[in-house]
C-alpha cells in the first residue's frame, strides 16, 4: 500500500524504482520481525516476571552493533594520512591548468 503512494509522489528513473521497491521489502520484513520480537519481549516476557531473556538479547544486539561500529575507527588512521596527503586535491575547474 505504501509503495504505490510514494511511487505517485516522487518521478523516478525505472533503476531508483526498482531499488525503492527493494528496500521497501526488506523494510517490511524487518519490521514485522521488529514488531513480534518487540511485543513478546517487552510485553509478554516482561509482564510474565522473566525481564532477564530481555536484556540479555539487548545487551548481545548492542555489543554487535559496536563491533559494526567499529569498522569507523579502523579507517581513520588511513582516511586521515590520505587527507593530509592532499593527493585527492584535483583541479576540477579548468583543463588549461
Amino acid at each position: 500500500m505504501s509503495k504505490p503512494l510514494m511511487m505517485r509522489m516522487v518521478d523516478l528513473t525505472p533503476t531508483a524504482t526498482g531499488y525503492l521497491t527493494v528496500m521497501i521489502f526488506i523494510n517490511a520484513y524487518y519490521i514485522i520481525g521488529q514488531a513480534m520480537n518487540t511485543t513478546v519481549i517487552c510485553g509478554v516476557f516482561r509482564s510474565g516476571g522473566d525481564s532477564r531473556l530481555g536484556f540479555i538479547c539487548d545487551t548481545i544486539d548492542m555489543w554487535v552493533y559496536f563491533l559494526l561500529c567499529l569498522d569507523e575507527f579502523v579507517k581513520m588512521p588511513f582516511v586521515y594520512k590520505h587527507y593530509k596527503s592532499y593527493k585527492w586535491l584535483q583541479n576540477i575547474t579548468r583543463d588549461d591548468v
